[in-house]
């Protein structure tokens, strides 16, 4: 499921994402510390090896947060108050294609895939299992996957659920709605 090339809300979706960094963080802090990027508008605020961070010079709000090893890592880039957050080994989570705004993709667990971007206000979220995707893309789209094979949404306004290992669930068009199961 990874066939899209390795290169997603405002001030409460930072908020949600350094939050969740804390959390993690905190949680991580027992055992060893954790690999991390944290980086917004080009630079990074916290970097460590083996973790990517990539928003651009040129795009304004943008944050990129990367808690992982094994090449994880994250890219909100062009359009503004992008956030793409990136938990777990392996990771990936985007929002840099188009100049879309507003964009927020959450990738959490080894080798999950986010994507979110194409468009305005999409969110795409990745939970569980390994090697798992999920994308928006259009405007005001969400797809989020649990422990699934995968969700995808696109057009405008669509929303894509996945729930458990044999769910894949795929919707285009304007106001389209999937769940599974």
């Amino acid at each position: 499921m990874q066939s899209f090339r390795r290169r997603m809300f405002p001030v409460a979706a930072v908020t949600s994402a350094v939050s969740v960094v804390g959390v993690v963080g905190a949680a991580s802090s027992a055992s060893a510390a954790p690999s991390m990027c944290v980086a917004t508008n080009g630079m990074s605020v916290v970097s460590s090896p083996g973790t990517d961070c990539f928003p651009t010079l040129t795009s304004k709000g943008n944050t990129a947060v990367v808690i992982g090893s094994n090449g994880a890592s994250a890219e909100a880039s062009h359009g503004r108050g992008n956030t793409a957050v990136t938990l777990g080994s392996g990771g990936f989570a985007e929002t840099d294609v188009g100049n879309g705004n507003k964009n927020t993709g959450i990738a959490i667990g080894p080798n999950n895939e986010a994507f979110a971007s194409g468009g305005n206000k999409n969110r795409a979220v990745e939970l569980g299992g390994n090697d798992e995707e999920s994308s928006a893309s259009g405007n005001n789209n969400g797809a989020t996957s649990v422990n699934s094979q995968g969700a995808f949404a696109s057009g405008n306004g669509s929303s894509a659920t996945a729930v458990g290992p044999t769910c894949f669930v795929s919707v285009s068009g304007n106001h389209s709605r999937g769940t599974c199961p």
